[in-house]
Protein backbone atom coordinates (compact mmCIF):
# COMPACT_ATOMS: atom_id res chain seq x y z
CA UNK A 1 0.00 0.00 0.00
CA UNK A 2 3.01 2.27 -0.42
CA UNK A 3 1.81 3.32 -3.85
CA UNK A 4 4.99 3.47 -5.97
CA UNK A 5 3.10 2.69 -9.17
CA UNK A 6 0.38 5.19 -8.29
CA UNK A 7 3.03 7.83 -7.62
CA UNK A 8 4.54 7.27 -11.06
CA UNK A 9 1.09 7.44 -12.65
CA UNK A 10 0.40 10.69 -10.80
CA UNK A 11 3.62 12.20 -12.18
CA UNK A 12 2.61 11.20 -15.72
CA UNK A 13 -0.88 12.60 -15.19
CA UNK A 14 0.55 15.93 -14.01
CA UNK A 15 2.73 16.16 -17.14
CA UNK A 16 -0.29 15.42 -19.34
CA UNK A 17 -2.47 18.05 -17.65
CA UNK A 18 0.35 20.58 -17.92
CA UNK A 19 0.60 19.87 -21.66
CA UNK A 20 -3.14 20.53 -22.02
CA UNK A 21 -2.71 23.87 -20.31
CA UNK A 22 0.22 24.86 -22.54
CA UNK A 23 -1.28 23.68 -25.85
CA UNK A 24 -4.68 25.23 -25.59
CA UNK A 25 -6.48 28.07 -23.95
CA UNK A 26 -8.51 26.05 -21.52
CA UNK A 27 -10.83 27.52 -18.94
CA UNK A 28 -9.49 24.97 -16.52
CA UNK A 29 -9.14 21.27 -15.95
CA UNK A 30 -11.27 19.16 -13.64
CA UNK A 31 -9.72 15.86 -12.62
CA UNK A 32 -11.94 13.43 -10.76
CA UNK A 33 -11.96 9.78 -9.97
CA UNK A 34 -11.09 6.83 -7.81
CA UNK A 35 -7.36 7.34 -7.25
CA UNK A 36 -7.11 4.59 -4.61
CA UNK A 37 -4.68 6.68 -2.56
CA UNK A 38 -5.28 8.36 0.79
CA UNK A 39 -4.37 12.06 1.00
CA UNK A 40 -1.04 11.49 2.75
CA UNK A 41 0.53 9.36 -0.01
CA UNK A 42 3.03 10.85 -2.49
CA UNK A 43 0.69 10.34 -5.45
CA UNK A 44 -1.91 12.75 -4.03
CA UNK A 45 0.72 15.23 -2.84
CA UNK A 46 2.27 15.22 -6.35
CA UNK A 47 -1.11 16.07 -7.87
CA UNK A 48 -1.72 18.85 -5.33
CA UNK A 49 1.76 20.35 -5.76
CA UNK A 50 1.21 20.59 -9.52
CA UNK A 51 -1.46 23.27 -9.17
CA UNK A 52 -4.48 20.99 -8.95
CA UNK A 53 -6.59 22.01 -5.97
CA UNK A 54 -8.55 19.46 -3.97
CA UNK A 55 -12.09 20.88 -3.96
CA UNK A 56 -12.94 18.91 -0.79
CA UNK A 57 -10.14 20.58 1.16
CA UNK A 58 -11.06 24.02 -0.16
CA UNK A 59 -14.76 23.68 0.59
CA UNK A 60 -16.51 24.26 3.86
CA UNK A 61 -17.13 20.49 3.94
CA UNK A 62 -13.42 19.86 4.35
CA UNK A 63 -12.87 22.33 7.21
CA UNK A 64 -14.11 20.27 10.16
CA UNK A 65 -11.95 17.84 12.09
CA UNK A 66 -14.31 14.92 11.49
CA UNK A 67 -15.03 15.65 7.84
CA UNK A 68 -12.30 13.72 6.07
CA UNK A 69 -14.54 13.01 3.10
CA UNK A 70 -14.21 9.27 3.57
CA UNK A 71 -15.37 7.30 0.56
CA UNK A 72 -14.20 3.79 1.47
CA UNK A 73 -15.60 1.39 2.43
CA UNK A 74 -19.08 2.33 1.31
CA UNK A 75 -20.60 -0.39 3.40
CA UNK A 76 -18.78 -2.04 6.27
CA UNK A 77 -20.56 -5.35 5.66
CA UNK A 78 -18.56 -5.70 2.44
CA UNK A 79 -15.46 -6.14 4.58
CA UNK A 80 -17.30 -8.01 7.35
CA UNK A 81 -16.76 -5.13 9.81
CA UNK A 82 -19.11 -3.21 12.13
CA UNK A 83 -20.88 -0.20 10.64
CA UNK A 84 -18.68 2.22 12.60
CA UNK A 85 -15.90 1.37 10.11
CA UNK A 86 -17.81 2.91 7.20
CA UNK A 87 -16.24 5.82 5.30
CA UNK A 88 -12.86 5.53 7.03
CA UNK A 89 -10.53 6.35 4.16
CA UNK A 90 -10.61 8.98 1.45
CA UNK A 91 -9.66 7.42 -1.90
CA UNK A 92 -11.83 9.39 -4.35
CA UNK A 93 -11.20 13.00 -5.38
CA UNK A 94 -12.18 16.00 -7.45
CA UNK A 95 -9.35 18.38 -8.35
CA UNK A 96 -9.59 21.71 -10.13
CA UNK A 97 -6.55 23.16 -11.90
CA UNK A 98 -5.75 26.68 -10.74
CA UNK A 99 -5.99 28.01 -14.29
CA UNK A 100 -9.70 27.36 -13.99
CA UNK A 101 -10.35 30.42 -11.89
CA UNK A 102 -13.54 30.93 -13.88
CA UNK A 103 -14.82 27.57 -12.59
CA UNK A 104 -16.14 27.84 -9.05
CA UNK A 105 -17.04 24.84 -6.93
CA UNK A 106 -20.26 25.78 -5.14
CA UNK A 107 -20.45 22.65 -3.02
CA UNK A 108 -18.91 19.21 -2.67
CA UNK A 109 -20.17 16.20 -0.77
CA UNK A 110 -19.90 12.44 -0.41
CA UNK A 111 -23.15 10.88 -1.59
CA UNK A 112 -24.26 8.30 0.93
CA UNK A 113 -27.96 8.79 1.64
CA UNK A 114 -29.02 5.99 -0.67
CA UNK A 115 -28.73 2.26 -0.25
CA UNK A 116 -27.93 2.07 -3.96
CA UNK A 117 -24.68 3.98 -3.45
CA UNK A 118 -23.31 1.51 -0.96
CA UNK A 119 -24.41 -1.51 -2.99
CA UNK A 120 -23.13 -0.37 -6.38
CA UNK A 121 -19.49 -0.05 -5.35
CA UNK A 122 -17.14 -0.43 -2.42
CA UNK A 123 -16.51 3.34 -2.74
CA UNK A 124 -19.01 6.15 -2.23
CA UNK A 125 -19.20 8.82 -4.94
CA UNK A 126 -17.83 12.32 -4.44
CA UNK A 127 -20.12 14.90 -6.01
CA UNK A 128 -19.58 18.58 -6.74
CA UNK A 129 -21.67 21.40 -8.10
CA UNK A 130 -19.77 23.91 -10.25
Amino acid sequence: FIGKEQHQQAKELVVFIDSLERRSKTCGVILCGDLNSPPMLPSIRTIQQSGLNDVWQQSSAGKGLLTIGGTFPSHARVLGMPSCFRKLIRLDYIFLHESGREIVCKCVYVQDDSCDCSLASDHLPVCAVF
